[in-house]
Formats: structure tokens, C-alpha cells, sequence
């Protein structure tokens, strides 16, 4: 009897443990699943947030597109003044005054000598021969053109600037100030000319990686600015262009009185 009131009592032990354990589960099941909805629902919130912005991101994009398109832009044929097209900004919607063609976006005069074209630039008062088959990039102070793409020629860059002066620069500064933005194994200078007048030329030789960059900085003094014609090489292709450099010195011209 003794046994089994034993088992008994056992057994009623084990099925209370089973019961809690039941309780247990059903409730860490419970949270659970509202940790997951809870989860989901912030997710699916964060995903309404996302798109929202992104709504309203595209309705920004879209305003200003069509702020741009109601104003004008450079390239949709319609010169529009007000918004600083003209000429020498935008000859493609402005065209070119006098006998100048727009190409690459600036006037130039075709044909002016075998395959080059004369770029005129009255407010910055010179004028030089390009290229026709090379790269140009027009800036504020100056024009850069760059060999023929998918050549070794591509590596070649020519290039005018101008730059404002004051009382304490001379030439031979200024032209150490460029060839010192990046570091000099050799340098050499000698006078010359350019444009008819007084200038000196440094050449220059640069560290670049397994190979080293050559640079030649032809500098002269224009009233109240200096004037750097440049040519910059890799070492190797430096004889590329060499002659077409030869041709922007000799072609580059002040253009007095504008």
C-alpha cells in the first residue's frame, strides 16, 4: 500500500512539473510571437519610413529638374541670357560672334591651319592653335587639351593658364611654385619668349610611380597677370607630343586691346 501511495503521489509530481512546463511554454511562446509581430510591425514601419522619404526625395529630384528645365540649360537650343548663357559660356544654344564655329563647346576658327584649330579668348587675351583630334576642357583662368584618346598620346596634356599678379611675384617664382606641386628630381631654367615678350622656360622632371613625369612651364608676365604654358608628359611618351607643344608656342598670341 505504502508503494503505491509513493507511485502515486510520483506521479502527481510529474504531471504538475509537466503542467508548469506547459504553462511555461505557452507563455514564452506568447512572447514570442508578439516579439516577432513587434518586430515585423517596426520593420514594416522603418519600410513605410523608407518609401516616404524616398517619395518625397523623388519629388524633390523632380522639382528641381523642372526648376532646371523652366530656366534653360546649356544644350536645349534656346539662348537664354538671364541665366548666364552667352557666347562664351554656352556657344552651342548662343552660336559664335564673327567668323568662329562652336566646337567642343567653345569658338573656335576651323581650318584656320592644317588640322588645328585657333581658340581666341578675349577676356583672358590670348589666343593659341588646339589640335582638331584632341581633348579640350575650358576653365575660368585658362584651357587644357590632352592627347587622343586610346592612344599613349592620351597621357600628353597642353595647357594655358592665367593667373592675377601682385608687386612681390616674379616670373621665376611663379614658375617655381607650379613645378613644386609635386616633387622634383630635376629642374633646369633658360629665357625665351612667348607671345613676343620676355618669358622663362623650366623643365622639370617627377617622381610617379615606376616611371616619372616631364614637364615643361613656359612663363611670361601680361600686365596685371602671368601667363604658364604648359606641357606635362609620363617620361616615356614625352616625344609624342613634343612637336604639337613646338606648335602651341609658336601660335600663342596676346591679344592686345580687348
Amino acid at each position: 500500500m505504502k508503494n503505491h501511495k509513493s507511485i502515486l503521489k510520483i506521479g502527481v509530481f510529474l504531471v504538475l512539473i509537466g503542467a508548469i512546463g506547459a504553462v511555461i511554454l505557452f507563455l514564452n511562446t506568447n512572447n514570442l510571437q508578439e516579439n516577432i509581430k513587434s518586430k515585423l510591425n517596426a520593420k514594416e514601419n522603418v519600410s513605410n519610413l523608407s518609401n516616404t522619404l524616398n517619395f518625397l526625395q523623388d519629388k524633390n529630384n523632380t522639382s528641381k529638374y523642372q526648376e532646371i528645365i523652366s530656366k534653360g540649360y546649356c544644350g536645349d537650343g534656346i539662348c537664354n541670357r538671364e541665366n548666364n548663357e552667352n557666347e562664351e559660356t554656352c556657344c552651342e544654344d548662343c552660336g559664335c560672334t564673327g567668323n568662329l564655329t562652336c566646337n567642343y563647346t567653345i569658338c573656335f576658327i576651323p581650318n584656320y591651319s592644317p588640322n588645328h584649330l585657333l581658340y581666341p579668348n578675349h577676356l583672358l587675351n590670348f589666343s593659341v592653335e588646339i589640335p582638331m583630334e584632341w581633348t579640350i576642357l575650358k576653365y575660368n583662368n585658362g584651357i587644357a587639351f590632352r592627347g587622343k584618346k586610346n592612344t599613349s598620346a592620351w597621357f600628353n596634356i597642353v595647357s594655358v593658364n592665367v593667373l592675377p599678379s601682385d608687386a612681390n611675384q616674379t616670373i621665376h617664382k611663379i614658375g617655381l611654385e607650379i613645378a613644386k606641386r609635386r616633387e622634383i628630381k630635376e629642374i633646369s631654367y633658360e629665357n625665351t619668349t612667348l607671345g613676343g615678350i620676355l618669358a622663362e622656360k623650366i623643365v622639370s622632371t617627377h617622381p610617379y610611380g615606376n616611371d616619372s613625369l616631364k614637364q615643361i612651364n613656359i612663363i611670361a608676365k601680361k600686365g596685371e597677370y602671368f601667363y604658364s604654358l604648359s606641357y606635362t608628359s609620363l617620361t616615356k611618351y614625352f616625344n609624342l607630343s613634343i612637336n604639337e607643344f613646338n606648335h602651341s608656342i609658336n601660335t600663342f598670341k596676346f591679344i592686345d586691346g580687348q
